[in-house]
């Protein structure tokens, strides 16, 4: 319990340093750690319930990335990451800029924005890689989520434990 607490302060404290209103794309101290993390663990395979560093599931490849990137976040869910995470407004500029969490299938699968044309994910039977949201995935997304900021998330007591 007092870890869930933990977590949701290090949450709100991401979402109030961008503004109740505005959530800024990854940038600055975070958006090459990002890039860096996420070039690290792409052509990796696909497996259920991993966290790398040989395989990933959806979920696992977003924590590991931002985990490398020096953004500590607990293990999750997709589906828990969509209410732990600020909210990316619909229709806002954000939603397709680089590092914005995305998601599908109704909470089942996650990815993290590379741009307007694609994002990174772990997927069933490719492994991680880069996937266009046109024609079959942009029909699927649920909404879009910020990642916290490195400053607001630099100390490990949300846990970086994996599970």
């Amino acid at each position: 319990m007092k870890r869930l607490a933990i977590a949701l302060w290090c949450v709100a404290l991401a979402h109030s340093a961008t503004g109740a209103d505005e959530v800024l794309p990854a940038s600055g101290s975070v958006a090459l750690p990002l890039e860096q993390a996420i070039k690290k663990n792409l052509g990796r395979p696909y497996a259920m319930g991993s966290t790398g560093n040989k395989s990933y599931d959806c979920s696992g490849f977003v924590w590991r990335v931002m985990t490398d990137a020096g953004v500590f976040i607990k293990r999750s869910t997709a589906r828990k990451y969509y209410f732990a995470m600020p909210k990316v407004e619909d229709g806002s500029a954000n939603q397709y800029a680089f590092g914005q969490l995305v998601f599908f299938d109704d909470l089942k699968h996650v990815g993290i924005v590379d741009s307007h044309h694609g994002f990174f994910h772990a997927e069933t039977g490719h492994g991680t890689r880069r996937s266009k949201f046109e024609p079959y995935w942009r029909g699927k997304v649920v909404g879009f989520r910020a990642i916290p900021r490195v400053a607001d998330s630099a100390t490990p007591a949300s846990g970086t434990e994996q599970p």
